[in-house]
């Protein structure tokens, strides 16, 4: 699932690259996947990209993720990493 929201996250990352073209490093984001599939408190784990507003804006989409229904009810915990380097 997470695959198929990366242009979003790549976005984020593609725009800080305007400002900073040697801007590369990975972000780690974690979430919790509600029940209903839903995100809550999503939050940035660890960053060596130190790009406030990469970090921000990969959240922002992160928040608005909508997964499948848990098969079984329960939340689900991810810690997701995203590497990013400018080719």
């Amino acid at each position: 699932y997470i695959a198929t929201k990366m242009g979003a996250v790549k976005a984020c990352y593609q725009k800080g690259l305007q400002a900073n073209p040697g801007l590369q490093g990975k972000v780690t984001v974690m979430f919790l996947i509600q029940p209903n599939g839903s995100v809550a408190g999503a939050k940035i784990s660890d960053s060596g990209l130190n790009s406030p507003a990469v970090e921000s804006c990969i959240l922002t989409n992160v928040k608005i993720w909508r997964f499948p229904r848990a098969q079984g009810g329960g939340s689900t915990k991810v810690i997701y990493p995203f590497n990013f380097r400018n080719r």
